[in-house]
């Protein structure tokens, strides 16, 4: 991983609060291994990350202590990393793989569409219809084209923003409606009846 990606990954980090510290990387070495201080709520997500892997058996406490330093030099190793025994971005990069990139994404993206995300917070029984008709049409809703936001819609949309990627949250908000390729502006032409 060269520098740019490296500082770019660690901006992501502190900016989603996982990250205390950004530490200076030195130019010569281009290490990811720099000592970095991270949050209890990090650590606690690597213990766990450590733990359903199988590398970590103590208490989800946020410390690392000998246990957490133990379980870490032992993923380190079999990930042919710099075995150090110290919770470093590279490690955690590593164990978290594409779904921390994902996740810190998904916060970003959260924070910056909070305000617009929400405008669809009571879509209207046109809208529902569209999606439902999408739905549908995906194979994922079998229900009634009804306009109605009930319990099997609401499924529908969760198992449609898991598959692509967006906030599972069953709700359709402004990014699930535009991946669906549903408008918000369902007007009739005038003198049309619904």
């Amino acid at each position: 991983m060269n520098i740019k990606k490296c500082t770019q990954c660690l901006a992501l980090l502190a900016a989603s609060g996982c990250l205390v510290a950004i530490p200076a990387f030195a130019q010569s070495s281009g290490s990811s291994h720099a000592n970095t201080t991270f949050n209890q709520s990090t650590i606690r997500s690597v213990q766990q990350e450590l733990k359903t892997s199988g590398y970590y058996h103590g208490k989800i406490d946020g410390v690392v202590g000998p246990n957490t330093k133990a379980a870490i030099r032992a993923y380190q190793k079999d990930q042919n990393l710099a075995v150090t025994g110290r919770l470093n971005t590279g490690t955690v990069m590593k164990l978290r793989g594409q779904s921390a990139m994902q996740n810190m994404n998904e916060a970003a993206r959260a924070a910056n569409n909070q305000s617009t995300n929400n405008a669809s917070a009571n879509p209207s029984k046109a809208t529902i219809e569209s999606a439902q008709r999408q739905l549908k049409g995906k194979g994922l809703y079998s229900g009634a084209i009804n306009g109605k936001l009930d319990q099997s819609t609401e499924s529908a949309i969760r198992n449609y923003q898991q598959q692509n990627n967006l906030t599972v949250n069953g709700k359709l908000d402004n990014d699930t409606l535009n991946k669906l390729g549903v408008s918000t502006t369902n007007q009739q032409p005038q003198g049309m009846k619904q």
